[in-house]
């Protein structure tokens, strides 16, 4: 019954269509997740790269732990969060 009902109405609307509007929207959701990741490296770099140090390269290492502490911890946070409501 709710098959034949749908049957009559599936030459109106292409499948194809709205299947790629569904994609669309899929894709810009993801894309949109993906550009608000931080990246820890670039803030890292440019502070690694102006460090007047004795030891750069463990004022770099220290340098790029904190970075992606700082970026982890509200990660952690939020997925708590986000866990915490399912």
């Amino acid at each position: 019954m709710i098959s034949d009902y749908c049957d009559q109405f599936s030459g109106m609307i292409p499948v194809g269509f709205v299947l790629g509007f569904f994609v669309t929207t899929v894709v810009d959701r993801w894309w949109d997740e993906f550009n608000t990741i931080p990246w820890p490296a670039n803030v890292a770099l440019l502070v690694s790269a102006n460090l007047q140090v004795a030891r750069p390269t463990a004022a770099r290492n220290t340098d790029f732990k904190l970075t992606n502490l700082g970026v982890q911890t509200p990660s952690k946070t939020f997925a708590y969060q986000v866990a915490a409501h399912r």
